[in-house]
């Protein structure tokens, strides 16, 4: 069972000091019982955030410089048909500089889902009878997302040595995951099935069930029960929609 917050042990009359901002980082990878103890009595917000932001960004700009978007759009057009050479080469433009876009404003997208998955996840946890507060569900959620941000490094440098890398690498870029096993034309389902397989997204998840524990005053086995059943879930639905649209165009 995870030690009540209430409970830490402190000198008498007084409560530790929290981590630095430092320390919180290094101990998410060192350390993590510890430091999301920590984190889930007195979260922080600012830094964290602005961490990941920095850490998405080299990722976001090297995707919107080195991917190549208008290949997928020339393919798509020219198996349909009807088009002028003009009109391809326009909607190629147009589809490309969007595509691109997309990718630039990434972190921002990111940032608003991790502001919504904090609050699903808090929901869940306090459905279930668990403690908590937003506060310090996003804190906790901001920090497990750190392995995240590492695999994001990465991704930038591995993409800087690359041209012309197509969307569909962009989720084996890393070889952290099986997807690359199966080709995504011929098997898109078990594609995303095993894209979802993320060695970083599990180790997030595990880090998330450490501190929602911590929060919720729940076992460890039952916070990551919840954590990686609302995963599962997710896996099964977004695998569902992709077993609808393939079957949609193969008719």
């Amino acid at each position: 069972m995870s030690q009540p917050l209430d409970e830490l042990p402190h000198a008498a009359g007084s409560e530790p000091a929290a981590k630095s901002f430092l320390s919180r980082v290094t101990g998410t990878f060192f350390a993590p019982d510890e430091t999301f103890l920590d984190i889930a009595r007195k979260p922080d917000l600012l830094a964290p955030l602005t961490l990941l932001v920095l850490t998405w960004i080299p990722a976001s700009i090297m995707i919107g410089l080195r991917v190549d978007f208008a290949g997928p759009i020339r393919a798509e057009m020219e198996s349909r048909g009807g088009m002028s050479a003009e009109q391809m080469e326009q909607a190629m433009r147009i589809g490309g500089a969007f595509s691109k876009a997309i990718a630039f404003f990434a972190p921002l997208a990111s940032m608003v889902a991790l502001l919504i998955i904090s609050g699903i996840f808090l929901f869940a946890f306090r459905l279930f009878g668990g403690e908590g507060r937003y506060r310090q569900a996003l804190s906790l959620t901001a920090y497990s997302w750190l392995p995240m941000s590492l695999a994001s490094i990465l991704s930038a440098i591995v993409l800087a040595t690359r041209v012309g890398v197509t969307p569909q690498e962009l989720a084996t870029v890393l070889k952290s995951n099986p997807a690359f096993l199966v080709d995504l034309e011929a098997q898109p389902v078990l594609f995303g099935l095993l894209s979802s397989l993320d060695v970083f997204v599990i180790w997030t998840l595990a880090l998330m069930s450490i501190g929602y524990a911590h929060m919720s005053r729940f076992s460890k086995t039952k916070s990551a029960t919840i954590v990686f059943g609302l995963w599962l879930s997710w896996i099964l639905v977004k695998t569902g929609g992709s077993a609808l649209l393939a079957g949609i165009k193969q008719r």
